[in-house]
């Protein structure tokens, strides 16, 4: 025996610890593990833009927690409640507030029926041990997700618009097996959802078949889109370009941008939208049709350029194979016939707008018919007005010319030791630069008065930009006009402008 202060210790004493102290201190440890992941993965959650609530696991009850208090005090506030028995679950909020759509797949059969859409998976995902799966997307700006849903023979649930869904690292309510990401979304964004998932919710039939104004509000305005497509004449030309239906109109503007590496999926979206030949206003029922469209030319993830993640050229092809199934997806419509040549192919029942009568073609044809409200014609009178500025220095220009070869032809000839003194011409930048107003009275503007004079029905100035409009992108750019008078090129865009106003 020991002595110690005058007390006999047996030399066999040990602490020892019973079972309940023993189970205490194991659980106080994973209580603050679990804690401890809880706060990290709130604030990644914080940083992604995600709108996030503590809720029990036992029944995702809302707890009241502030998530966004410093980790230090979120910590102190999640362990005394997991302490007291109170177990914690994240819960996200989905579509709308977080930009989130999450698949979750419970068993097999719900593999299987997703299968048969094509390739469905996204690269951002979480599991259980038991096999259960959440699969992650990002809807951009613009675009409406569905409605929460179960399919029980199935065992998918959608969690879309009003949805909670318990992300990682939550227990799932009845087998209370933890979530844990596979590919978390700070490495691997959420991808857009592909032709297979808005296939799948479509023959769900949970998609809003028709703009949520909420949608149509965060879609990006004309005056944000303007700016962004003027370097690209080709782009502008594909907006007022004649088609022989409006699914080509569509496509043909999306195969257009993508040769200039537009993979913005809400700006596509925003540009389709403002189409000043598109029908979507009158037939909202395309609405999934160009949602689906614009969706596919981005592989853009949360929160990223889409510089970083897109590659567009390596899309396009795949994209532009896709449009058989993207028009599944419209409703039941004829297809506009084909005008006569010469013309644009629709009739533009602009005369609304401009306080006309609309004519009786389009009154008769009411499905081929593509009403221009105010806002979306002035728009492109805008486009119209500086074209006719680049028009009116070309006439300029020529009429200089004319002048110019007539003098050359009545004078004597130059004696071979003269030499004509060089005029320096005037930069391709300089001539496609939009010009200030300049003196109307000069040039080539007299044959356009006279022409004017002949033709008094187009004399007003929004038709008179109209005619400039088509006289530049339609009849100067053909070759084949290039050697016929100013006067018979100006009956030529006449012509246009009278099919394209019905008159």
């Amino acid at each position: 025996m020991n002595s110690t202060a005058g007390k006999t210790v047996p030399e066999d004493f040990a602490v020892r610890l019973g079972q309940d102290e023993i189970c205490f201190i194991l659980n106080l440890k994973e209580t603050l593990e679990q804690s401890e992941q809880l706060v990290s993965h709130a604030a990644r959650y914080r940083e992604l833009g995600w709108q996030l609530l503590g809720v029990a696991a036992t029944n995702s009850t809302d707890l009241g927690l502030d998530l966004s208090q410093p980790e230090e005090s979120l910590f102190e506030q999640i362990s005394a409640l997991q302490q007291s028995g109170i177990q914690i679950n994240l819960g996200l909020s989905t579509s709308r507030p977080s930009r989130l759509l999450v698949v979750e797949i419970h068993n097999p059969k719900g593999f299987t029926a997703l299968d048969q859409w094509g390739d469905w998976r996204s690269r951002c995902w979480a599991h259980t041990e038991d096999g259960r799966e959440q699969h992650y997307y990002y809807l951009p700006p613009g675009f409406s997700g569905p409605r929460t849903f179960f399919l029980p023979e199935s065992e998918i649930m959608v969690y879309g618009e009003g949805g909670l869904v318990l992300a990682p690292p939550s227990t799932a309510l009845k087998s209370q097996a933890v979530w844990r990401w596979f590919t978390p979304p700070w490495e691997n964004p959420p991808t857009v959802p592909g032709r297979a998932i808005w296939q799948f919710l479509k023959a769900a039939q949970v998609l809003p078949e028709q703009p949520d104004p909420r949608a149509l509000a965060e879609l990006p305005t004309w005056e944000e889109i303007y700016p962004r497509l003027e370097p690209f004449n080709e782009i502008i030309r594909a907006l007022v370009a004649p088609a022989h239906s409006f699914e080509q109109y569509y496509e043909r503007i999306l195969e257009v941008a993508l040769e200039f590496l537009i993979a913005d999926s809400t700006l596509m979206l925003g540009l389709l939208w403002h189409a000043p030949r598109g029908d979507l206003r009158e037939c909202p029922q395309r609405w999934l049709y160009l949602q689906n469209l614009a969706a596919s030319v981005s592989t853009r993830g949360f929160g990223l350029p889409a510089s970083e993640l897109s590659d567009p050229v390596r899309g396009a092809h795949p994209v532009l194979t896709a449009f058989p199934e993207c028009r599944k997806m419209l409703p039941a419509r004829p297809m506009a016939k084909p005008a006569p040549p010469g013309g644009p192919v629709f009739e533009q029942t602009v005369g609304q707008a401009l306080g006309h009568s609309i004519p009786e073609a389009a009154r008769s044809s009411p499905e081929n018919a593509v009403v221009l409200e105010r806002g979306r014609y002035e728009a492109m009178l805008l486009e119209m007005a500086e074209l006719s500025n680049k028009a009116a220095l070309l006439e300029r220009r020529l009429a200089e010319q004319e002048v110019r070869l007539a003098t050359l032809a009545a004078a004597p000839p130059a004696k071979p030791d003269q030499e004509e003194e060089s005029r320096p011409e005037p930069s391709p930048e300089k001539v496609l630069r939009p010009e200030k107003p300049q003196d109307r009275n000069s040039g080539g503007q007299g044959v356009l008065r006279e022409f004017l004079a002949e033709n008094p029905d187009l004399a007003d100035q929004e038709r008179v930009q109209m005619l400039q409009f088509y006289l530049k992108n339609y009849v100067d750019i053909n070759p084949e006009n290039h050697g016929l008078p100013v006067k018979d090129r100006l009956a030529m865009a006449a012509k246009m402008v009278r099919d394209f106003l019905g008159l």
